[in-house]
């Protein structure tokens, strides 16, 4: 099995995809519980916009083992194909597994976002703001969607620091009395 993953690896750096499908296949069917083939797999499935078999993939891998990897990358498929509550899940169950994994919450926020939960985004949004590798789109988003849902005590908590992440908060009029323009 080492042989076709390694195999497949090889043919999708050259841009070989469908020999590096058939190479993962090949090695998942000598090797089925081969968690990181199987996530791979999806991946590229999902690169070449077969979200439904990726999302298969990241599911048999999920059925398996809690991996964040998998249940991130589901999550991100399943918003893709703007199927919400699907993506809310399995982001979830990547921030239930690994509550710092990059982007997870604030694209768990987004998803909240869309699915027209706004409390719940902006809950997420929030905790996403803490993590520096989500901190500058975070709290743009949380002024963003608070603006929209005219939530005052969050615009007031957050649009100084967005203000100061990005000049043109302190240019828009609707925010300038939060300001003290």
């Amino acid at each position: 099995p080492e042989a076709h993953y390694n195999l497949a690896i090889l043919h999708t750096a050259r841009g070989e995809t469908e020999d590096a499908i058939a190479e993962y296949r090949a090695a998942l069917r000598l090797w089925p519980d081969s968690f990181q083939a199987r996530h791979n797999l999806g991946m590229l499935l999902a690169q070449v916009g077969r979200l439904d078999d990726a999302a298969a993939e990241f599911e048999a891998v999920l059925a398996r083992d809690p991996v964040p990897d998998s249940a991130f990358a589901l999550g991100l498929v399943r918003a893709q194909q703007g199927r919400w509550p699907a993506a809310i899940a399995a982001l979830e169950r990547c921030v239930t597994e690994d509550p710092t994994y990059p982007r997870a919450r604030y694209n768990l926020g987004l998803a909240y976002a869309k699915a027209g939960d706004t409390t719940k985004a902006l809950d997420e949004l929030e905790l996403a703001a803490a993590l520096e590798d989500t901190h500058r789109e975070a709290v743009l988003a949380i002024v963003d969607l608070a603006r929209q849902v005219n939530d005052k005590a969050r615009l007031e908590r957050w649009v100084l620091e967005a203000a100061k992440l990005d000049p043109q908060v302190r240019e828009n009029p609707e925010l300038g009395r939060f300001l003290g323009q």
